[in-house]
């Protein structure tokens, strides 16, 4: 049988054409469908704001929390408004994010370069504006198409004539919309004609090469009275564009994606600095303009050392679970030409329930709060269903808990990955076996024979380094009782691999959301006992829920690890028994202490493979002493616990 292509299957859960809901995370390649799935922030209008009395704001997210949505979805706000009683439009909207190419840099990003580039992209708004707006009322004069001539000049200047029209070419402006909804038919102009018309100036000399850089020079020459500081040229073209709209929005965006401020809390905030900080820029009496600001919020420390939130608007951008929710079935419903419901209709009946969880509810649970997340956890399931098809050869059929273990498995390492970069804390941390653990616990379980101050020392640093733990209380340590702190794990990926137990059986064994506050905790409520919210301190008492028969597997999982360490300590050797009992593993597995990869193995296979647990025992079984305290007690005791 054929393989099923990814498209092909889409089109059979029923999504348009095939269309992948899931294939972008990018909200400027989805404007057709995003105003389906978007779910709009609280203060969502404030951020819009009165065109009459245009106020700058900033918005505050985490990557991928769906600031360019944001900004994406205040564009298509401008381009649907209907015209003023004046004839205007209410808003013009410029999308300033591509730094780089507009000339700014690490080493060159003042206040001057930023209004440079922000200019070019108001002349060229400016440019078609003219061309596109139809009342001749809205005509400008000599002395303004002087003026345009001059900026075309200034700050088109250093680009190639090819850059500049490609630009001005794919620029839309709000009045194309008018127009369309008119159903007014427009002789669209060459690029270079419209120029010329607009600026009054010869198209033979507005060509490519050589004469398109002296005619820039000729313009130059003509209006030298013109010249200015850039922000007094951002100030003259805003009123001149005021001829057409009531209001200009720049919207600042992307700022954290540049190849010097990628994750770079300093250079991004030293970036946008020049404009953010700037109030007499952005508090400017009597203005027809905004910045809308849409900034990572690795920098909300270095801004707010030096805002004034008093003068400018700003908020932080947190998604809540019913958001993320209705956001992902809205993204199914646009997607699918409504002709889907929900998300979970494209799952068989058999996943509707997962450990008590639907599986919205699972995804949106380790997706945290990122849009972008849920996004690509969803890809990855559709990925992971589409390859267990083409592998069985089986005809299509609808997304099974098979695909959504697998996608769960890999999202969880790739976030846990970039939360613990260094190899060997990862491989410690995600072997713990547990979600909660003391210095104490590490010292008599995971890395016995180390000496406690050594433990405590990997503990602290793991806290600094990764944030990815919480202190949620202490419990009395050595002979004189002093307290020793106790730490959960707060990231749900890194949490799933450190139990390492089946999705399931973890999102009933370690998962609760607080009854009173319904924030999320992560602890070993399998074990029982008191546990307390550190958001909102309720406590509330849970009995021991984890099956008698398994806690005798798992603590016969740990000594059999430990007496295993103990005479098969080479991971060459330990990877040579492996492969005898037909089991492959990656070379990470192998690295560590000996407790830790036995461990790590035994863990794993109890899990995910028993019939590898037992083929890799019986391996073992044959390569031990007869009289090994592993071989008598450990390994008798966990073949038991398999029996039983």
């Amino acid at each position: 049988m054929a393989n099923i292509a990814l498209t092909d299957y889409l089109a059979y859960l029923g999504f348009t054409d095939g269309q992948n809901p899931f294939g972008s995370v990018n909200a400027r390649d989805e404007r057709a469908v995003l105003e389906g799935y978007f779910v709009p922030p609280p203060y969502f209008e404030t951020l819009w704001g009165d065109p009459g009395d245009p106020k700058s704001a900033i918005v505050l997210a985490p990557t991928g929390a769906g600031k360019t949505a944001l900004a994406v979805m205040l564009d298509e706000r401008a381009a649907s408004r209907e015209p003023l009683a004046d004839g205007r439009l209410p808003v013009l909207t410029v999308l300033y994010d591509e730094y780089a190419r507009l000339g700014l840099s690490d080493k060159k990003h003042d206040l001057d370069d930023h209004l440079s580039a922000v200019n070019y992209l108001l002349t060229i708004s400016l440019l078609k504006s003219i061309n596109d707006a139809p009342f001749p009322s809205m005509a400008v004069s000599s002395e303004e198409r002087a003026l345009l001539r001059y900026a075309f000049a200034r700050y088109v200047g250093g680009k190639s004539s090819a850059e500049v029209y490609r630009d001005i070419e794919q620029l839309k402006t709000p009045w194309e919309e008018v127009q369309a909804k008119a159903k007014r038919i427009v002789n669209a102009l060459p690029v270079v004609s419209l120029v010329a018309k607009v600026l009054q100036y010869s198209a033979d000399k507005l060509q490519a090469g050589t004469e398109f850089v002296k005619a820039l020079g000729e313009m130059k020459a003509d209006t030298r009275d013109f010249t200015a500081p850039p922000e007094t040229d951002f100030l003259r073209l805003v009123e001149l564009l005021g001829h057409y709209y009531q209001a200009v929005y720049v919207l600042v965006d992307r700022v954290d994606e540049t190849h010097w401020t990628q994750r770079d809390a300093t250079a991004t905030y030293n970036l946008v600095h020049p404009l953010v900080a700037n109030l007499n820029l952005l508090d400017r009496p009597e203005r027809q303009y905004a910045f809308k600001f849409f900034l990572w919020d690795g920098i909300a420390a270095l801004y707010k050392a030096n805002a004034r939130e008093d003068r400018v608007f700003a908020r932080t951008l947190v998604w809540k679970r019913e958001q993320l929710i209705a956001m992902l079935e809205g993204r199914v419903r646009a997607f699918s030409s409504d002709r889907l419901s929900t998300f979970d209709v494209i799952f068989d009946h058999g996943v509707s329930a997962f450990g008590g969880m639907t599986p919205k509810d699972v995804i949106v649970l380790f997706a945290g709060t990122s849009p972008r997340a849920v996004v690509t956890l969803c890809k990855y399931l559709i990925e992971e269903q589409v390859n267990l098809l083409n592998q069985e050869g089986a005809d299509a059929r609808r997304v099974g808990r098979d695909a959504l273990v697998a996608a769960i498995d890999k999202y969880a390492r790739e976030v846990a990955q970039r939360a613990i970069p260094e190899p060997k804390a990862y491989r410690e941390i995600t072997s713990l076996g547990r979600v909660v653990f003391s210095s104490k616990m590490l010292v008599n379980e995971i890395f016995r024979g180390n000496k406690p101050e050594s433990v405590q020392s990997k503990v602290g640093k793991w806290k600094q380094r990764f944030d990815v733990f919480q202190t949620i209380g202490n419990e009395a340590s050595g002979k004189r009782g002093f307290p020793t702190e106790v730490h959960a794990i707060t990231d749900v990926c890194v949490a799933y691999l450190a139990a390492a137990l089946p999705l399931e059986t973890f999102l009933g064994a370690k998962v609760r959301r607080c009854d009173a506050c319904d924030t999320l905790m992560l602890r070993d409520f399998d074990k029982g006992g008191t546990f307390r919210c550190t958001h909102c301190s309720r406590s509330f008492e849970l009995p021991r829920a984890i099956v008698e028969n398994e806690q005798v597997r798992q603590d016969a999982t740990r000594r059999l690890a430990r007496e295993l360490a103990k005479h098969v300590s080479a991971s060459s050797d330990i990877q040579v028994l492996c492969r005898t009992a037909s089991l492959e593993f990656g070379e990470d597995t192998f690295a560590g202490t000996p407790f830790l990869i036995w461990a790590r193995i035994l863990q794993f296979l109890i899990s995910n493979d028993e019939e590898g647990l037992r083929s890799l025992l019986e391996v073992v079984d044959d390569s031990l002493p007869p009289d090994s305290e592993a071989k008598k007690n450990a390994l008798v005791e966990l073949y038991a616990s398999l029996d039983s």
